[in-house]
C-alpha cells in the first residue's frame, strides 16, 4: 500500500505500517527471495525507476511468525559480487540476524520509530505485538514519503541501499544495468520460475521449470496452468489467495509431468496489479517430491515407532517428554498424551536420579550411552529398566534433546537373579558331591570340575583348567595310565561310553581305587559337544568286597556248628578285632543268652551262658543295633566279662527269624577303639543276616526231622492198624457171611416176605463188607511192601490186565488200544493193579456209547508219561482232586458199584514209584488219566 498523504499528523504509524510485508521461511533459497522482491513489470518492459509496493527492497525472514532476520537488495548485491550460488543457498545462511524489532505498544509517534532506526542504523523496522509475533513493517522510505515534516530528519538516517558506497553502486549497476541482464539471470537460474496471466495461461517459464516437468517451451507456455495441476481445486484455491492476499508462501501442489509422473512442489507466488487490476502471477516452484516421500516414509517410520514393542521417547533439552510411543507409556502406566510435557524425574526412582544425570552427561560427550536404573510407574510400583540414550540433532543446532529407548527388564533381572541363585545352588551341590565330576571339550581339554576333583590331588583350579585331561595330576603318576586315559578320550569323542577302574595316590599319600567313566554329550544333530568324566572312590567298596569274599570263601562250604565257628573266626580276622560271638536267646524268659559259637584271641572258645542285664548285648536286643566305639568298660562297669578280656569297643546286630521275631545276636569286641565303624557295620549286618538264616535253617531242619519222624511213625502205626484190622476182621466176617447164607438157603420162603428181605439185606451187607475189607487190605499192602523194584516190561502187564478184564470188555463191547509200552523200573504186581484199576474204571464209568480206551506213552525229561483216555461220563472240575482220596465216591453204590479205594490205590502205587498221577476231564466227553514212571536205572545213569 502506498501512502502519498502529506499530513502533518504524526501521532500514529497506522497509515504507513505495511501489515502484509514480504516474508519468507528460513529454509527458502536466496533466489526465491529475489523473485519475491522483484516488483517490476514484465522483464522485457523498460525499467521503471519509480518504486512501488510491488517492488520490495527487502524480504523479512520469519519462523513461524516471529521475525528472525532480514535480507535486502544491498545484501543480494554483496552475494552476487562474492559469487554465491543464489539458487541453492538458504536465506537463513546469509540473512542479517538478529533483526531489531519494536513493540507496537511502545510507539507513540513516527519520531520514535525514526529514533530507533537512527540509533541502530537500520532502515527497516519490524513491528511486533506483546508476544513477539509479527504485526507489520515500517521502512524509512514509508516514513519520509508519508510525512513531509519528517524530511528534515532524513539526514540522521543511515544511507539508503541506493546511496551506498561507490563499490556497492558499481556492483548494483552491474547487476541491474539493464532489464536484459536480469532476464538472462532469471532465465538461466537453477530455480523453477513461471508467470501466469490473469486468464490462467502460462506466459513465461524458465528452463529449470521446463526441465522439471519434461515439457518444451511450446508445450508449456501458452497453455492453461490447470492442464498441469493434478487437482483443479488446488489451482483455483491458489488463484483465489493471490486475488485477495497478493502473495502465497510455500503452497503445496501436485504437478503432472510429460511422462505421466507426479511431482510434489512448493509454490511461492505474488500477484502483479496495474491500476487496481490483477495482471499476472509470479511463481517460484521448488521440487519437494523427495521430501514428500521422505515425509511419508517418516510417517510410516513414526507409526512403526509408535507401535514398536520397545519403549521409545524423545525428550527436549530441559528433560521433558516431547513424544512417547505406546510401549514406553504403557510400561510406566500412562497414556502417550499424558506423558508429553512430563519431567523425566517423575519416572525414575529417586535413588537412581544421580545415575541418570551422569549418564546424560556422558551422552552429551559420546552421543550415545546405555544405563540401567529403576523406574517408577504411575501407581508407585517399581520396575527395572534398561535405557539407551541417543542425542537428537538437526542442521541448525548441535542438540535438540535426546531419544530414550527403554526396555522393562524386571522379569529378565528376576530371571538373572534366579539363574544366579540356581547356579550358586547347583555349584554348592556340584561341589558337595563326593564323586569326582568334570567337564572336557571333545579334544580332552579340562574346562571345569567340582571341588572333589581338586581336593583329591591338592591343586588349585587354575593349575588344571585348560590342560589336556591326561596331563592333570590325576594321572601323571603312571605313564601307562595316561595313555589309557588319552585313548579313552578319543573313544568317548567318537560317541562311546568308556568305563574302567584305576589306581591312584591321593594328596595325603593314601592309595585308592577309582571307578572311572567318560560319558559323551550330544547336540541335536548328534555331534559330541562335551565329555563328562566321573570318578567314584571305591577303595572302601573294594576292601569290603575283599573282606566279604574272604569270609564267604571261608564259610561257604560249611553248615551248622562248623559254619558258625568258621564265621566268628573269619570275622575277627577280617574286621581286625579280638572277639566275635554268635548267641541265641534262651526261651522262654529271653533274659539270658547262650553262645552258639565264640572266638577270641586266636582260639575257639567254649560255649557259655550269660545274663543280658547291664550288658551291651541288652542294648543290641532293645535297639536292634548297637555300637560303642570306645570306653566300653566305663559304659558297662557291672559286666565283669569286659574287664576280663580288656574290651574297649563293641558292635552288635540283632538276629531275627523270617517272621521278624528276635532269637539271637552277633557281636564283635576289640581291645582297641574302633576306627572304621561304617565298614564294620556293613559287613556285620551282611553276615548277621546270613547267621540268622543259618540258625533258622537249623531250627527248621530239626523241627522238620522231628515232624518227619512223627509222620513216619504215625504212618507205620496206621498201616499196621489197617492191615491188622482188615486181616483180623476176615475170620468173623466169613463166619457171619456163612451163617447168613445158610439161613437164607434153609429158611427162604418159609418165613414171611419181610423176613426174606431182612435176610437178603444182611447177606448183601456182609458181602460188601468183605469186598471193602479186601480193598482196604490191598491198600495197606501197597505201603507195607518192600521196594523190590526191577526192570518191568509193561506190554505183558497190559496184556495180562486185558485178559483179567475180558468178561467186562466183552459185556460192554469195549475197544482197548495201546501203544507199544516201554520197560520201566518198578514192581510188576503193583503196576498190574495200576493198569487194571484204571482200565476197569474206564469200562465201569461208561456213557451210552461203547467204551473206547486208548493207552499212550511218551518220554518227557527222561521219565515215561503214560495216559489212559476214555470216552466215558467224565468228571466235573471241582471233583478232580477228590477222586484220589480213599473212600471218596461221586456216585451211589447202586449206580456204579465199588468202595472208592481203587484210585487211591493207583495214586499210592505211582507215588511209591516216584511219579505223579493226575486226571484231565470234561463232563460227558470222557477222561484222561496221566501218570509218570521212572525209566530203567541204566537210562537214568
Amino acid at each position: 500500500m502506498l501512502f502519498n498523504n502529506r499530513s502533518t499528523d504524526i501521532s500514529t504509524l497506522e497509515r504507513v505500517i505495511d501489515y502484509t510485508p514480504l516474508t519468507v521461511a528460513p529454509a527458502a533459497t536466496v533466489m526465491a527471495a529475489i523473485t519475491l522482491m522483484d516488483g517490476s513489470e514484465d522483464l522485457n518492459a523498460p525499467t521503471n525507476p519509480t518504486r512501488d509496493r510491488q517492488n520490495y527492497s527487502y524480504v523479512l525472514v520469519v519462523d513461524p511468525n516471529r521475525p528472525i532476520g532480514i535480507l535486502t537488495r544491498r545484501d543480494v548485491v554483496k552475494l552476487v559480487t562474492a559469487g554465491t550460488d543464489l539458487t541453492t543457498t538458504k536465506i537463513a545462511e546469509v540473512m542479517t540476524a538478529p533483526v531489531m524489532t519494536m513493540n507496537i505498544t511502545a510507539i507513540t509517534d513516527a519520531i520514535t520509530a525514526l529514533s530507533v532506526m537512527q540509533q541502530h542504523r537500520i532502515r527497516h523496522l519490524p513491528i511486533v505485538d506483546e508476544c513477539g509475533l509479527l504485526v507489520g513493517m515500517v521502512t524509512a522510505e514509508d516514513l519520509l514519503q508519508g510525512y513531509e515534516r519528517l524530511e528534515p530528519l532524513a539526514s540522521i538516517l543511515p544511507e539508503q541501499e541506493s546511496g551506498s558506497s561507490e563499490i556497492d553502486r558499481q556492483s548494483e549497476a552491474s547487476l541491474f544495468q539493464s532489464q536484459q541482464d536480469l532476464s538472462d539471470f532469471v532465465e538461466n537460474a537453477i530455480g523453477c520460475l513461471h508467470w501466469v496471466a490473469a486468464d490462467g495461461k502460462i506466459i513465461w517459464a524458465n528452463q529449470a521449470e521446463l526441465d522439471l516437468l519434461g515439457y518444451t517451451s511450446a508445450e508449456y507456455i501458452g497453455h492453461y496452468i490447470t492442464e498441469f495441476h493434478v487437482n483443479r481445486t488446488t489451482i483455483e484455491d491458489l488463484l483465489d489467495r493471490l486475488l485477495h492476499d497478493r502473495a502465497v508462501r510455500e503452497y503445496e501442489a501436485d504437478l503432472r509431468c510429460k511422462d505421466g509422473s507426479i511431482r510434489h512442489v512448493l509454490i511461492d507466488a505474488n500477484s502483479s496489479w496495474h491500476n487496481g487490476e490483477f495482471v499476472r502471477t509470479r511463481c517460484f516452484t521448488r521440487d519437494i517430491t523427495k521430501r514428500k516421500q521422505a515425509e511419508e516414509d517418516l510417517k510410516e517410520f513414526n507409526a512403526a515407532l509408535s507401535h514398536a514393542m520397545e519403549g521409545i521417547a524423545r525428550l527436549d533439552l530441559h528433560g521433558c517428554y516431547v513424544w512417547v510411543n505406546q510401549a514406553y507409556a504403557a510400561a510406566i502406566g500412562y497414556t502417550p498424551a499424558a506423558m508429553v510435557g512430563m519431567d523425566w524425574q517423575r519416572t525414575v526412582h529417586p535413588e537412581d536420579l544421580h545415575t541418570i544425570e551422569l549418564a546424560y552427561k556422558q551422552m552429551l560427550d559420546l552421543g550415545k550411552v546405555e544405563v540401567a536404573a529403576r523406574g517408577v510407574r504411575q501407581d508407585g510400583s517399581i520396575f527395572d529398566k534398561q535405557l539407551v540414550m541417543v542425542m537428537a540433532v538437526d542442521s541448525r543446532q548441535p542438540s535438540i534433546g535426546h531419544y530414550c529407548f527403554m526396555k522393562d527388564v524386571t522379569d529378565t533381572k528376576q530371571a538373572e537373579a534366579d539363574l544366579i541363585h540356581s547356579e550358586h545352588k547347583f555349584r554348592a551341590i556340584f561341589d558337595s558331591m563326593s564323586q569326582f565330576i568334570g567337564l572336557l571339550t571333545p579334544d580332552g581339554t579340562f574346562i571345569e570340575g567340582n571341588q572333589a576333583v581338586f581336593d583329591a590331588v591338592a591343586v588349585d583350579r587354575a593349575a588344571i583348567i585348560g590342560k589336556p585331561f591326561w596331563e592333570t595330576p590325576w594321572w601323571t603318576h603312571s605313564p601307562e595310565l595316561q595313555e589309557r586315559v588319552k585313548a579313552a578320550v578319543a573313544t568317548a569323542a567318537a560317541g562311546e561310553l568308556v568305563r574302567f577302574e584305576s589306581e591312584h595316590i591321593w594328596a595325603d599319600g593314601t592309595p585308592a581305587v577309582v571307578d572311572f567313566s567318560l560319558k559323551p554329550m550330544f547336540d541335536a544333530t548328534g555331534k559330541v559337544t562335551m565329555l563328562i568324566p566321573e570318578g567314584r572312590d571305591i577303595t572302601d567298596r573294594k576292601r569290603k568286597e575283599d573282606i566279604l569274599r574272604n569270609i564267604a570263601l571261608g564259610v561257604s562250604a560249611k553248615t551248622g556248628a562248623a559254619f558258625f565257628q568258621a564265621l566268628v573266626e573269619y570275622l575277627t580276622k577280617a574286621l581286625q578285632v579280638e572277639y566275635a560271638l554268635i548267641s541265641e536267646l534262651l526261651l522262654p524268659s529271653q533274659d539270658r543268652v547262650s553262645t552258639v559259637a565264640a572266638y577270641g584271641n586266636g582260639a575257639t572258645l567254649d560255649r557259655f551262658e550269660y545274663a543280658l542285664l547291664d550288658t551291651p548285648c541288652q542294648y543290641t536286643i532293645d535297639r536292634q543295633f548297637y555300637v560303642c566305639a570306645e570306653q566300653l568298660q566305663q559304659q558297662f562297669p557291672n559286666f565283669a566279662l569286659l574287664s576280663e578280656i580288656s574290651a574297649q569297643s563293641y558292635m552288635g546286630v540283632l538276629l531275627r527269624n523270617s517272621a521278624g521275631q528276635p532269637f539271637g545276636l552277633i557281636c564283635v569286641l576289640s581291645c582297641q577303639p574302633f576306627s572304621e565303624t561304617q565298614l564294620m557295620t556293613e559287613i556285620l549286618n551282611i553276615f548277621a543276616a546270613r547267621a540268622a538264616a543259618e540258625i533258622e535253617r537249623q531250627q527248621s531242619e530239626i523241627e522238620l526231622q522231628r515232624q518227619k519222624q512223627d509222620l513216619a511213625r504215625s504212618n507205620d502205626e496206621l498201616q499196621q492198624f489197617a492191615y491188622v484190622a482188615s486181616h483180623d476182621l476176615q475170620e468173623p466176617l466169613r463166619m457171619i457171611t456163612s451163617y447168613l447164607e445158610l439161613l437164607e438157603r434153609r429158611y427162604k420162603g418159609q418165613l414171611d416176605a419181610q423176613a426174606d428181605m431182612f435176610i437178603a439185606y444182611a447177606v448183601d451187607g456182609a458181602s460188601r463188607m468183605q469186598i471193602l475189607i479186601n480193598d482196604l487190605l490191598n491198600y495197606s499192602r501197597v505201603g507195607r511192601q518192600d521196594r523190590n523194584f526191577e526192570a518191568v516190561d509193561c506190554d505183558p502187564i497190559c496184556a495180562q490186565v486185558l485178559t483179567n478184564l475180558q468178561v467186562a470188555i466183552s459185556t460192554n463191547k469195549a475197544i482197548v488200544s495201546a501203544d507199544p509200552l516201554p520197560r520201566v523200573y518198578g514192581n510188576s504186581s503193583q503196576l498190574t493193579q495200576l493198569f487194571q484199576n484204571l482200565i476197569g474204571n474206564a469200562i465201569k464209568f461208561r456213557s451210552q456209547e461203547p467204551p473206547q480206551i486208548e493207552i499212550n506213552v511218551r518220554s518227557i525229561e527222561g521219565w515215561w508219561l503214560f495216559s489212559v483216555r476214555d470216552n466215558g461220563i467224565g468228571i466235573e472240575n471241582e471233583y478232580l482232586d477228590r477222586i484220589f482220596v480213599i473212600f471218596q465216591r461221586l456216585h451211589g453204590k447202586t449206580e456204579y458199584p465199588g468202595t472208592g479205594i481203587g484210585l487211591a490205590v493207583c495214586k499210592k502205587i505211582v507215588e511209591r514209584h516216584g511219579g505223579n498221577l493226575w486226571v484231565e476231564s470234561q463232563p460227558d466227553r470222557g477222561s484222561t488219566f496221566y501218570f509218570t514212571l521212572p525209566p530203567l536205572l541204566s537210562t537214568l545213569c
